[in-house]
């Protein structure tokens, strides 16, 4: 037994889902969509004056001014919102346009010096696309830009609500997952009765529907900050974090927050009575990590390279994060994806051991492949039983051993 209390503590009790066989959206994986999606845009275009004394470089940071002579900017849906990050590639070029128009623009464009953007295949509605010079000195060139532009079918919103186990009734948390209802992603948690000395009433194991946010249209969600965090260029940061309980804790509620325009993760952690398997409801306190990249202990970023679409990477994905980090949501690879896709997913997999137990803590992480966009989800830590296995003996371990003589000797 004093073998097992040695080696208990430092094993890892941490619980995570591994990638399932086959991703399935809406059951396995979420999606943001549209934040920041690639806009091919003229820079005659993008300043009061139509001039195109500038390059897409310049770009930085742009609006939709106008529709010069009714060229390709008649051709596709406006970037009503802002733009950013404008690159140029070359010339001339054609534009297969997408079939699906609420999800993305484009399927791929090729250049006339074979630069491709995406993956070329079949297109019904292909645009030449060609840019020109104007009075022999400026060139009117065509850049691919980031549209950020909050419309009906950019699901871009995060519930700032609490979940919470109702430990009134001596419920606490045996599961997290992410779950999406209408264009809003939502912490869920799983509840179950609390037994004595860690133990869990199977039958009672039940997930609790998030508090729903009494608005669906975008105009009412982006006033809602208290309840909604609303992704935008300046504002896409999620923090990694692995978030403990303190000794004789458990969790009883997740919930996310807006510090410094990141997404961060508390957790309610409530003292347990560990004999009686009671929970002391009056005394739940909520805890979380305060670091932004600004504090004495900064977060890093942790970028993701040329990203692809995570579901056509075939292999298995590795965690690639640690507590006091941050990813940043944004498009998928011009070169891979046009940039039509906004990456990471959302790991959507309950994260509920089985069977289950008393948990102590959870955390969010991020997990990919380099040239992919990857997965942000929830873990969880799991109740740390070793201090209750036997009481603390000031009785140091003695070798035993006695002599005996060789019958033949």
């Amino acid at each position: 037994m004093n073998s097992i209390k040695l080696v208990l503590p430092t094993m890892s009790r941490e619980f995570m889902r591994c990638d399932p066989p086959k991703h399935k959206q809406g059951e396995t994986y979420l999606e943001i969509t549209k934040l920041l999606q690639g806009y091919i845009e003229n820079e005659v275009d993008m300043n009061d004056r139509m001039t195109c004394k500038s390059t897409c470089s310049a770009y930085t940071f742009a609006e939709s001014k106008s529709c010069y002579k009714d060229l390709f900017c008649a051709k596709q849906p406006k970037c009503n919102g802002r733009i950013f990050d404008c690159q140029f590639f070359h010339a001339d070029a054609w534009v297969c346009m997408a079939g699906d128009g609420d999800k993305r623009r484009y399927d791929w464009v090729e250049y006339e010096d074979g630069t491709l953007l995406g993956d070329k295949g079949t297109c019904v509605n292909k645009i030449k696309v060609d840019s020109w010079w104007r009075w022999i000195f400026w060139h009117c060139s065509y850049c691919l830009c980031k549209c950020d532009e909050v419309t009906e079918d950019s699901d871009r919103f995060w519930s700032l609500q609490p979940a919470q186990a109702d430990t009134s009734t001596n419920k606490i948390v045996t599961g997290v997952r992410f779950v999406k209802r209408g264009k809003i992603v939502y912490p869920q948690i799983e509840q179950a009765t609390a037994m004595p000395e860690g133990g869990i009433d199977e039958t009672t194991r039940t997930w609790v529907e998030p508090q729903p946010i009494p608005y669906t249209d975008v105009r009412n969600l982006t006033k809602n900050t208290g309840s909604v965090f609303t992704m935008s260029y300046e504002q896409r940061a999620m923090d990694m974090d692995t978030l403990t309980a303190p000794e004789g804790h458990v969790l009883t509620g997740v919930k996310l927050r807006n510090i410094g325009g990141h997404l961060n993760l508390e957790i309610q952690v409530t003292p347990m009575e560990f004999t009686a398997g009671n929970v002391v409801s009056d005394r739940s306190t909520w805890i979380a990590n305060d670091n932004t990249p600004a504090t004495d202990k900064p977060r890093t970023l942790v970028p993701i390279i040329m990203p692809d679409v995570p579901t056509k990477f075939s292999g298995l994905n590795t965690v690639d994060t640690t507590t006091d980090q941050f990813i940043q949501f944004d498009a998928s690879s011009a070169h891979k994806d046009v940039s039509q896709t906004t990456v990471p997913f959302i790991d959507a997999q309950p994260v509920a051991p089985q069977p289950a137990t008393w948990l102590a803590g959870a955390g969010l992480y991020h997990k990919g492949r380099v040239g992919f966009g990857g997965f942000v989800g929830f873990k969880v830590s799991t109740y740390d039983f070793s201090r209750h296995l036997i009481p603390d003996s000031k009785e140091r371990p003695v070798l035993r051993y006695e002599f005996v003589k060789a019958e033949d000797a």
